[in-house]
């Protein structure tokens, strides 16, 4: 059994929210609350592309693509 130091701080921290900070690969097994299997990068480029309608060239990232989105339409794009 794991056992956690400072328990009582630990349980709180869950409840007002943390960030994990986890290397890459941690997702690929994990599902939304529809059960479907989240996006690697290239497949949420593709779905960002198509939702707004735009066409990214090979040498960008996902970082450029949403700066991008965010400059024009950044309340649609945080509810994306």
């Amino acid at each position: 059994m794991l056992k956690i130091q400072n328990e009582e701080m630990f349980k709180k921290s869950l409840s007002e929210g943390i960030n994990l900070v986890t290397g890459a690969g941690f997702s690929v097994l994990a599902s939304n609350k529809f059960n479907e299997s989240l996006p690697l990068v290239p497949q949420l480029v593709d779905k960002i592309c198509k939702e707004y309608d735009m066409q990214i060239h090979k040498n960008k990232n996902l970082s450029w693509l949403s700066k991008q989105i965010k400059r024009t339409k950044s309340t649609e794009y945080n509810f994306f």
